[in-house]
């Protein structure tokens, strides 16, 4: 199944960032000769007007050709700057979609991942209507990701309101008093309210600041040696495989937002300075915007040597 998932999931992402560049360079009037989902051999290949459309077997990576995007290709009737911020734009238009598809994949799926209740303990609990399978969203209005946060949250010296969900549109919020000195919970108020859009806006704002921690812990592991851009993106399902028990809703929104998290890693590592990613090329791209003429031979090597090194130093 996972692997059933990760291609799924793959042919997503990379679509939709291919879609990014395909879009953008006809926006600019580029010629576009091919667009490919994936790598190797071709499994689909088809036709339409001057553009060729393929699907092949491995489903990492992919990429748009087109002759305006060659280093050698001869600028006519525009300058140096206007032609190359064009290419730039091209180029970060695969990063953009990517970032826009994680966006839209969080909210579809309703943020409704919290911490899953497995088992219920305490009976004022149980009487209060908490029962398994209900998700622990918050304490206190703050987000919960972590069975960590819930130490770090809860306030022993006054009551706390704990905010359980279980069929997404729905809220049930429990007022808590945490006593330390016998840990028994007293529970005095429980109402449900419906979930309104500013509320699906803002459960989006929260993840996606989750998501800018996911990536900025990825680069901190990057830089120290601890895991590797291959480690990041090869297979993000691979500790939320999907459950028998579990209903086809709940497993669905863990796909949108592991795929969305998937998309968020290809947006942002894609902007990195390694050879053959968009970073590399928005650089190659912005260098002849500065200097305002064309790269020499010699340039063209020395940003590659540095770029090779680069890669070296943070893939492996």
């Amino acid at each position: 199944m996972d692997i059933i998932l990760f291609i799924l999931g793959a042919i997503v992402v990379i679509s939709i960032h291919e879609l990014g560049h395909f879009l953008m360079l006809k926006l600019c009037g580029f010629n576009v000769e091919e667009i490919s989902i994936g790598i190797g051999p071709k499994l689909i290949l088809f036709k339409h007007k001057d553009t060729k459309y393929s699907l092949r077997l491995i489903p990492i990576g992919g990429y748009v050709a087109s002759p305006e995007l060659d280093a050698n290709y001869e600028i006519m009737g525009q300058s140096i700057r206007i032609f190359n911020f064009k290419k730039m734009l091209c180029y970060l238009a695969g990063p953009f979609f990517s970032l826009v598809l994680a966006i839209i994949l969080i909210f579809a799926s309703g943020n409704i991942l919290g911490l899953r209740v497995e088992k219920i303990y305490n009976q004022q609990l149980l009487e209060q209507g908490i029962e398994k399978d209900y998700r622990l969203r918050s304490i206190n209005g703050n987000r919960v990701f972590r069975i960590s946060d819930i130490e770090i949250l809860l306030n022993s010296d006054k009551v706390n309101i704990l905010t359980f969900s279980k069929n997404n549109n729905d809220r049930l919020y429990v007022e808590y008093y945490a006593d330390n000195s016998d840990y028994t919970p007293t529970i005095k108020d429980v109402y449900f309210y419906e979930q309104t859009f500013k509320e699906k806006f803002l459960a989006v704002r929260y993840t996606i600041r989750d998501l800018i921690k996911i990536v900025i812990e990825s680069i901190g592991e990057l830089i120290t040696g601890k895991t590797s851009v291959i480690e990041d993106i090869s297979n993000p399902y691979s500790n939320y495989i999907f459950k028998k028990n579990m209903n086809f809703t709940y497993n669905f929104n863990v796909f949108l937002v592991i795929t969305a998290v998937f998309s968020w890693g290809v947006s942002f590592f894609n902007l990195l300075p390694i050879i053959g990613f968009d970073g590399f090329r928005c650089i190659y791209t912005l260098i002849p915007i500065i200097i305002n003429r064309k790269l020499t031979l010699i340039e063209r090597v020395i940003i590659c040597c540095i770029s090779i090194l680069f890669s070296i130093w943070v893939i492996f």
